[in-house]
């Protein structure tokens, strides 16, 4: 029976929490409808639950001598094999999900992974099986196949030509997804400012969906460079072979995908004003609202996102139509709308549930029916 250290078991909870959660992100993402970024985003969830996958049976098995055993049984090879062959596509394919962001917000076309995605993703798994064959060759000429055993995992040794090919893609990629993700926040800036002066159902899920992606590449920016730490710390001459929190960065990575895309009803931990769900519907505007009309004051813009408001600006518009389709109410209060912290919300005096809802027949203003529940 395996014993294991405490930095061992946290290690090894954090990578089943992160497993779990993954598995979970994908479900959600199969069970949902096509949208923008779907099948991309699947590609990095698998990658990582296999990278990440791939670095628990050795510890499992030997606890706190896998140093010294881990290379009577083939199992060290064979998982630091599979985490290389995941490695590339896990590193590579969050660039490829910016560039659709960036791609969709600079020439206003949100079909680019529908047009090109099986392209870029069959050349994407195509390099990676190049390399790891080359690989594969080249690491059969060294002895245990080029894998070392740290006290956690097997991975790869660091020889100075693997160390600057390593460090020279993470930079590039690193700096890709800055400036790409760097100019997709500007451009998102923008569209938010119109979606304030126009907030609709479909603008709210969009943008919604652009955040997050932009967050992932930040987020992903980080994850490169924590990558580079644990090489860096072995190649000094200060703490050679010690762990450093660098080495948990791995297993907290589907955790961090799941706090950005996997809550399909609600908002996220990271943007609780981006309000963004797979789209249930074809048609998101036929979606309604319902709130409870007695409570003391109308909800906020953050807490729910998808209320039907506009902006107290400057612009004249005609005044909201209330139409009241409940046979029990004899008028329409006199005062329909009321300034509330610089919106326009709906003034309810009943105590029943109401469903908020818009007009399809007017683009340009915002034309409300109040339709009581029963």
């Amino acid at each position: 029976m395996p014993t294991y250290t405490g930095l061992q078991l946290l290690y090894i909870s954090l990578q089943l929490l992160n497993l779990s959660l993954l598995i979970i992100l994908i479900v959600v993402i199969l069970n949902s409808k096509v949208y923008f970024s779907k099948w991309t985003l699947l590609q990095i969830c698998i990658c990582t639950f296999f990278v990440q996958a791939s670095g628990l049976p050795a510890l499992l098995v030997y606890g706190t001598e896998i140093q010294q055993h881990a290379y009577q049984t083939p199992i060290c090879i064979i998982q630091q094999k599979v985490a290389s062959f995941f490695m590339m596509p896990f590193q590579v394919l969050p660039a490829v999900l910016i560039f659709y962001l960036w791609y969709a917000l600079v020439q206003n076309d949100g079909d680019i992974e529908k047009n090109h995605g099986r392209n870029i993703s069959a050349v994407v798994w195509l390099l990676a099986i190049v390399q790891s064959i080359i690989q594969l060759i080249s690491d059969s000429k060294h002895e245990n196949w080029n894998v070392e055993v740290s006290k956690l995992y097997c991975r790869s040794s660091s020889t100075d030509d693997n160390w600057m090919i390593f460090l020279i893609t993470l930079l590039i990629l690193a700096f890709v997804i800055g400036l790409l993700a760097f100019h997709s926040c500007v451009l998102l800036f923008i569209h938010w400012r119109r979606f304030l002066r126009k907030q609709t159902r479909i603008t709210a899920t969009k943008l919604g969906q652009a955040a997050r992606l932009v967050t992932c590449g930040f987020v992903y920016i980080g994850i490169l460079m924590l990558a580079l730490l644990p090489i860096m710390l072995d190649r000094s001459k200060f703490c050679p072979n010690e762990l450093s929190p660098a080495d948990y960065s791995g297993s907290v990575q589907g955790i961090v995908l799941y706090l950005i895309f996997g809550t399909a009803k609600s908002a996220t931990v990271f943007l609780p004003c981006c309000y963004y769900a797979p789209p249930l519907s074809k048609v998101a505007s036929k979606q309604t609202l319902t709130f409870p009309s007695s409570s003391a004051q109308p909800p906020s813009p953050i807490s729910s996102p998808f209320l039907y408001t506009m902006a107290a600006d400057n612009i004249e518009r005609p005044a909201p139509i209330l139409s009241f389709t409940s046979e029990h109410h004899q008028s329409p209060p006199e005062s329909p709308f009321s300034a509330y912290n610089n919106e326009l919300y709906p003034t309810i005096t009943s105590d029943s549930m109401y469903t908020l809802r818009p007009s399809p027949d007017d683009e340009n203003y915002f034309n409300y029916e109040l339709a009581k529940i029963a």
